[in-house]
């Protein structure tokens, strides 16, 4: 990034530190997939790559002319090519709360209701899996992009929409929704890492028919509610899986 900013000071062109910031962050989401990168740390380059291309055709569309461009364009690389922290939601925030103070709040909104409709769609994808792995998959992905909404409120929160009440107030509800998905989300990666083996679907299925006697089938209907649509710590299709372990102990 530093060598495609570096030519950019020489040419003028920003089109090929646009290029650069694209490839790096796709390179990014790719480790993301395959479990090399953190949600954070992915989440971090997703929003810096959509914040540097939004201002860019902002300014575009006000008519600044391209030296004003290149100075707007030149203080963002900075910022990402020599960081005031190497904390990814500091970054976010950060930069969120920057972009916001100079008019464009609404656009680092509509982004973050892009990222938050990525999460849900990758959170359905996992509560409709077939498999343990793959309802891991989804998750992981989900948590990247609910990540990357919540950091983007945090920000927006700090800065100008703080003083419109009623923009304040979709932001803190947004921003209450994503926090929430993104702890639900890391309990279920945690709890499937620390059931490897599958051990605790024993333990469940004592406790499905502990709910069972004690409170019928609307019981076990209810926790399996909680265990699958709220918790996701399985997948709908483990539903009858469970409740027939549940019945042989």
């Amino acid at each position: 990034m530093k060598q495609a900013f570096a030519d950019v000071g020489a040419t003028g062109d920003v089109s090929p530190y646009f290029q650069t910031l694209r490839a790096i962050c796709d390179e990014v989401l790719e480790l993301h997939e395959n479990l090399g990168a953190d949600s954070l740390l992915a989440a971090w380059f997703v929003v810096y790559d959509d914040a540097c291309n939004a201002v860019y055709q902002q300014g575009k569309q006000r008519g600044l002319s391209q030296e004003q461009l290149f100075k707007v364009i030149s203080k963002l690389a900075e910022f990402g090519c020599t960081p005031p922290s190497f904390d990814p939601a500091s970054l976010i925030d950060t930069l969120s709360y920057r972009i916001g103070n100079i008019g464009l709040y609404g656009v680092m909104k509509e982004f973050s209701e892009r990222y938050l409709e990525q999460g849900q769609a990758h959170t359905k994808k996992a509560t409709a899996s077939n498999s343990m792995d793959e309802h891991g998959f989804y998750l992981h992905r989900a948590g990247l992009w609910n990540m990357a909404a919540h950091r983007v409120l945090e920000g927006l929160l700090k800065g100008p929409v703080s003083s419109l009440p009623i923009e304040r107030d979709v932001c803190v509800g947004a921003n209450k929704k994503t926090e929430e998905e993104v702890v639900r989300i890391a309990h279920a990666l945690l709890f499937a890492f620390e059931d490897r083996l599958g051990e605790q679907e024993e333990r469940f299925a004592h406790d499905l028919k502990r709910v069972r006697k004690e409170s019928g089938e609307t019981g076990v209907d209810n926790q399996l509610y909680l265990w699958i649509d709220i918790q996701y710590f399985y997948p709908r299709p483990y539903k009858e899986r469970l409740i027939s372990r549940s019945l042989r102990v």
